[in-house]
Parts: structure tokens; sequence; C-alpha cells
């Protein structure tokens, strides 16, 4: 009696009582938009978990070619004040890096520290399927 008992301990500490974790899915849709001047491409990850979203990040790269880099600077002075905007937000956080030819913000949003209104303003209460239907028709490819 006490060998089974052991036993059957032994195999659920070594297996567990079958309960997982959360189901964790990850979407990261793309889109490059490219001219003669300039080239963007963005990168959007979105974490959902429980078919809930937990969080978002954008990454967004401003590559200026040698006809366009007489704009760099000024798109410069833009993005330091959009990264400034964000950064006053509760839950979202930017960051920016800049180079001679190019800009890059990444923006990370944690939607359980976002006020419910930027969440829906920012089309974060959207499930996965919606989230992924809206984004493909706005020219992105999601995986």
């Amino acid at each position: 009696m006490k060998k089974t008992i052991f036993f059957l301990a032994t195999i659920l500490i070594l297996t567990g009582c079958g309960k997982k974790g959360p189901e964790i899915i990850n979407l990261k849709c793309t889109k490059t938009i490219s001219d003669s001047k300039s080239s963007v491409v963005y990168e959007n990850k979105y974490t959902y978990e429980e078919g809930k979203l937990t969080s978002a990040e954008t990454d967004t790269t401003l590559t200026f070619t040698t006809e366009g880099a007489d704009n760099l600077e000024t798109f410069k002075t833009y993005a330091e004040s959009s990264k400034d905007e964000y950064n006053k937000k509760a839950g979202v956080e930017a960051k920016l890096t800049t180079n001679d030819t190019s800009i890059n913000i990444i923006v990370k949003y944690n939607l359980d520290k976002m006020e419910k209104t930027e969440v829906e303003n920012n089309g974060f209460n959207n499930d996965l399927n919606t989230l992924r239907e809206a984004k493909e028709k706005e020219g992105y490819t999601c995986k």
C-alpha cells in the first residue's frame, strides 16, 4: 500500500496534475513601403494569452537614400517628439535610435497597464483574427 501511494505521488510530482500554462499565441505582422528617397519597415508583434491581447510592440525603421538624406533631420525631430509623447502614457514605453541614414522607434505596449481608451484607440481590443484581418487589409503580412 505504501509503495502504491509513493509510486502515485512520484508520478504526480514528475508529470504534474495535468494543468498546463496559459495558451500563448504570438502574431507578427510586417510591411515595407519604399520610394526613391526612403523606405519604411514596420514590424508589429502581438502576444495573446488565453485569447486576450496582453502586449504589443511596434518596431518602425525609416531609412533614407542619398536622394532623401536632406529629410533626415526633420524626421529625427518628429520621431523624438513622438517618442516623448508615447512615454507620457501609462503602459507604453518608446525607445528611439538614429544614425546617419536611418531612424528606428520601438514602442512597447503593456495592455494591463494602459488606460482603457488608449487600448481601444489603438485597436488593441480586437481578438486575434479580427486584428490579423485588419492588419492584412492595411497591407501587412501576418504570421
